[in-house]
């Protein structure tokens, strides 16, 4: 194979490789199983047993120890979610401190029985949370989805013997950053496992054959996004360096939920709510279970009800505003760190100079009530990942 070739090598639909291809599992697919529900992630071992019994799942040995040593941090972060809605929780105090005047009319007696409901209530959600709690506490010694995964990892696990030693990879993973070769260059300034993507990189090399890689991840340094944040394809140069290395095979690169749609079509709508986004905050208490919904949504509707473009004419334009918030979402997981209030403040008073021009918008000074409510929502976040 000439050296030039790589360069014209145009890589084959992920449609045709499918069928045959091996699958690696990133980190973070593995991770998000603690903030799914648990029908997606039967539906996501499901697949990933399907897989392996075809002997095409790999799991790199870095993967493993990257699951394993964030698996409790997982773990404490719904806790803490869990701790605050706990703490959120008032009850309303005693009617006579409020309107001692009224006692003995008819309306104050139906409102004292009314509150006396909604305390029961209220005790009784309070309740649910700390149970919820509790078995969260439990997972760090009995884990029903960790066990899961530990039966497939016994065979899944990849770690080629001619792969070089972790402290050589490291190395080459420092000089490639300092080239900005992806993948793994933004991750370079992170003081812990900052080698960790490349040495995921450097085992997929050593496969000859197609190669599906299953990530969230949407850096840079691994794939090109549009300015909804939706891969369109990986990076060229791995690409190239996989067609070189592989001997003219294809590296493709599926989220989870292409993967489990396209091996599971009629999968239902709440898996694919769950898979669709890796940035979701606690909404509510349902059923005795955590609802997730996608930041975006979250910050679409504050904008629905803040309506700066004075747009929305209907209860049913809900949605009028979520092409900007998918655009708020994309520039703040472009930060390297958590914004500062100003700096979310330009973000959003940006994004809207963009869609409707400067001269309409107006003054930044005009988003910041805009910015204070997401940063609310913000401060509830179950999950954002900055590069």
């Amino acid at each position: 194979m000439e050296k030039w070739e790589k360069y014209f090598f145009q890589p084959k639909p992920i449609d045709d490789i499918l069928g045959n291809a091996v699958v690696f599992i990133d980190t973070n697919v593995l991770l998000s199983a603690y903030q799914w529900r648990e029908v997606t992630v039967k539906e996501v071992i499901s697949a990933l047993k399907i897989l392996n019994n075809e002997g095409r799942l790999k799991i790199p040995l870095q993967v493993i120890k990257e699951f394993a040593r964030n698996r409790p941090k997982e773990i404490v972060m719904r806790l803490n979610e869990l701790e605050e809605a706990i703490s959120r929780l008032q009850s309303p105090g005693a009617l006579t401190q409020k309107v001692p005047m009224l006692e003995g009319v008819e309306k104050f007696e139906e409102v004292k029985e009314l509150q006396h409901n909604y305390e029961e209530g209220l005790n009784s959600y309070r309740k649910g949370l700390m149970e919820l709690r509790d078995d969260l506490k439990s997972l760090f010694y009995e884990d029903h989805i960790l066990s899961q995964l530990q039966e497939i990892f016994k065979t899944a696990v990849f770690n080629p013997e001619g792969i070089k030693s972790e402290a050589d990879l490291i190395k080459v993973a420092e000089k490639r950053f300092k080239d900005q070769i992806p993948p793994g260059y933004k991750d370079s300034p992170k003081e812990d496992n900052s080698a960790g993507d490349y040495i995921i990189w450097a085992n997929i090399l050593q496969l000859k054959q197609d190669v599906i890689f299953v990530s969230n991840e949407k850096k840079a340094d691994w794939v090109y996004t549009d300015k909804h944040k939706k891969t369109v394809s990986v990076r060229r140069e791995l690409t190239e360096e996989f067609f070189e290395e592989s001997g003219g095979h294809t590296f493709g690169y599926l989220s989870p939920k292409e993967l489990i749609t396209f091996l599971k079509p009629n999968v239902s709508k709440e898996v694919k709510e769950d898979l669709e986004s890796s940035v979701q905050i606690i909404s509510k208490f349902e059923n005795n279970t955590i609802k997730l919904i996608p930041l975006q949504d979250e910050i679409a509707d504050i904008l629905y009800k803040a309506d700066p473009m004075h747009l929305v004419h209907s209860k049913y334009q809900r949605d009028e505003y979520s092409s900007e918030a998918s655009s708020i979402v994309y520039e703040l997981e472009a930060l390297e760190s958590k914004p500062t209030f100003g700096q979310l403040v330009d973000i959003v008073h940006s994004v809207f100079a963009k869609a409707f021009g400067r001269t309409i918008v107006g003054d930044s000074s005009d988003y910041v009530d805009i910015a204070k409510s997401i940063t609310t929502v913000l401060s509830h976040t179950a999950k954002i990942t900055y590069p």
